[in-house]
């Protein structure tokens, strides 16, 4: 297995061109396939880290604030945290603000480019966190210079948020 995904990108090229002059299917579904064939093989599975791979995402849609889904992954953006869209759980403190207004913030953002992300950890909900780009901007910075989320030092690992955003 290519040890990243440009790498395991080009070896699919030369499948998705073979397939291509069959008339099989067009370039580029078959090229946004291979993507999330290598997204999928590229997940963190126990006991390995994969704060090395960057990963691009051809079909990204927020869920709110602080979450995209990515194919069939949901991302969680490392070190913030929005304003939920329905109303705070009891046993929960949530970040000020609203929910919905943080939704549209992130959705703007999503418009600066193709989206890619960098796996750091999985969280308790089974939620990949990432560090997340549209284009050249790290969503997560993003959402905390527009005041759409509140930063969580603990939940910043190895403070590559606080370090990006500056």
């Amino acid at each position: 297995m290519p040890a990243t995904a440009d790498a395991a990108l080009l070896a699919c090229d030369a499948v998705v061109v073979g397939s291509w002059r069959r008339g099989q299917k067009r370039w580029g579904s078959l090229r946004r396939e291979a993507e999330f064939v290598i997204s999928f093989e590229l997940r963190e599975r126990p006991g390995r880290r994969m704060t090395g791979t960057i990963v691009t995402c051809p079909s990204a849609y927020v869920v709110d604030g602080d979450t995209l889904r990515c194919g069939p992954e949901r991302l969680r953006l490392l070190g913030i945290d929005a304003p939920e869209i329905e109303r705070c759980p009891r046993w929960r403190v949530c970040a000020p603000g609203d929910g919905q207004a943080s939704k549209q913030s992130l959705v703007a953002g999503m418009r600066l480019g193709p989206i890619r992300y960098q796996p750091i950890t999985r969280d308790r909900y089974g939620r990949q966190v990432a560090v997340v780009w549209a284009g050249r901007v790290n969503l997560s910075c993003w959402q905390l210079q527009r005041a759409q989320a509140i930063y969580k030092p603990h939940w910043d690992n190895g403070r590559l948020i606080a370090r990006a955003c500056r």
